[in-house]
């Protein structure tokens, strides 16, 4: 039997497909591996786990129907941080019961553990049952260094940035800690004063899932902090063959434009998929787009719209060429991954952040956002990215450079190095 590793992690698919790209990947390396997850939209993914070789728990979810109404809430507040205090107080939270529950089975039950960086029960009880740690970050832009601001702020250079950060640090500690500290005091441990780096991410292993070709690792950055690339699921995990509709569609014309809104899609499916229909038509694009179509009315059909439900990003964007999408940070990184050029409509939390990385990169032309877009102006960024060549060159310069690089591999080799 391999050495034992427990991994936790709480979301949406974004927070939880990596975690099942790394469990696979230790899996694949002689772990006995045990995945723990929140789905806070009730997915399942034992078909995955199954697939990868490793066992899964779903614990700690909300009543259904539930997230959706905080979600939307959420989205109304324009300012990040207090966003993160809603999500927290209002999603997370009301779960940490369960959560920490499987938190402590998880660490009797393994020599090490690794979680998601807000799982804050797991660090409990790793301290509690002196396991080593490791935590898992999937946004650089959320760790601090003097190269940049945080998300959302401009860069002012190191001394203002720096005291940007620090701002940002007071703000976490008065609002997020006291729910870190509850738990803490319950269990009898010190109540932290810095929650970014004693109540959440591990100092002696946190993992950065993002590609080197976003991320320069900033000098700054402590020991701890392992650039290691995109988690991205291996091939033979998901089967997903076109259906022959599919083949059809694509081989009557040019490359469609693939939109998607992930799991954003959910919280006002209706409006939403009908601006992604009427943005590809003023245009004048062939397009795919992805929604909960049997849930949605009155948009009539289109011979140039293709109409799908959820498909692997890695194999259906091949067929595409270019993404319109939410910025979040696993389908961000899909796009560069598929060497396509981008439009981000980003709804919340750190999707802007993504939408400028890829402005910055230059694979897309604007940054639009959720409580202002139109058909038209979504439309008008989809023609600016279609007339610009040179966006789609470095996305494919991009995807090459991604393609070499293996995510999972590297953090599987720091977790070996560092918790055993």
């Amino acid at each position: 039997m391999g050495k034992k590793i427990g991994l936790q992690t709480w979301g949406t698919d974004g927070d939880i497909r990596p975690f099942v790209a790394l469990s696979g990947g230790l899996a694949s390396a002689g772990y006995d591996v045990t995945l723990v997850v929140t789905s806070i939209d009730g997915k399942d993914y034992t078909q995955l786990a199954t697939a990868l070789g490793f066992r899964i728990i779903h614990t700690g979810g909300i009543p259904e129907g539930m997230h959706i109404e905080m979600a939307r809430k959420i989205l109304k507040i324009k300012n990040l941080l207090k966003q993160m205090k809603v999500m927290f107080g209002e999603l997370f939270e009301p779960g940490v019961d369960e959560i920490y529950s499987e938190s402590k089975k998880l660490c009797a039950k393994n020599d090490a553990v690794v979680g998601h960086h807000f799982i804050y029960p797991l660090r409990i009880s790793a301290e509690l049952n002196k396991r080593p740690y490791a935590t898992v970050f999937l946004c650089h832009g959320a760790i601090a260094t003097k190269g940049v601001a945080p998300p959302g702020l401009p860069n002012l250079g190191p001394f203002v940035n720096n005291f940007l950060w620090r701002a940002g640090e007071r703000w976490a500690n008065a609002n997020l800690s006291p729910m870190v500290n509850r738990l803490r005091v319950k269990e009898g441990l010190e109540p932290v004063t810095k929650v970014f780096g004693e109540g959440w991410a591990s100092q002696k292993l946190n993992l950065i899932a993002v590609s080197e070709t976003l991320c320069e690792r900033p000098p700054d950055w402590g020991d701890h902090h392992k650039l290691c690339g995109f988690f991205r699921m291996p091939g033979t995990a998901e089967k997903w063959e076109p259906p022959a509709s599919l083949k059809d569609f694509l081989a009557k014309g040019d490359k469609p434009v693939y939109l998607t809104f992930g799991s954003m899609l959910q919280f006002d499916l209706q409006k939403m998929t009908q601006l992604m229909v009427d943005a590809a038509e003023l245009a004048g694009v062939r397009a795919i787009i992805q929604a909960d179509w049997d849930k949605v009315n009155g948009i009539p059909e289109s011979r140039n719209i293709y109409r799908i439900g959820k498909t692997p990003h890695d194999l259906i964007f091949p067929f595409c060429s270019m993404v319109v999408h939410h910025g979040g940070s696993g389908t961000t990184q899909a796009s560069l991954l598929a060497g396509l050029p981008s439009v981000v409509v980003e709804h919340g939390f750190d999707q802007n952040f993504w939408g400028l990385e890829l402005l910055r990169v230059g694979v897309t032309g604007r940054v639009l956002h959720r409580r202002s877009v139109t058909a038209k102006k979504l439309a008008m960024a989809i023609r600016e990215v279609v007339a610009t060549p040179d966006m789609a060159q470095t996305a494919k310069n991009i995807g090459h450079k991604m393609r070499d690089e293996d995510g999972v591999k590297k953090a599987v080799r720091f977790i070996n190095e560092n918790l055993f």
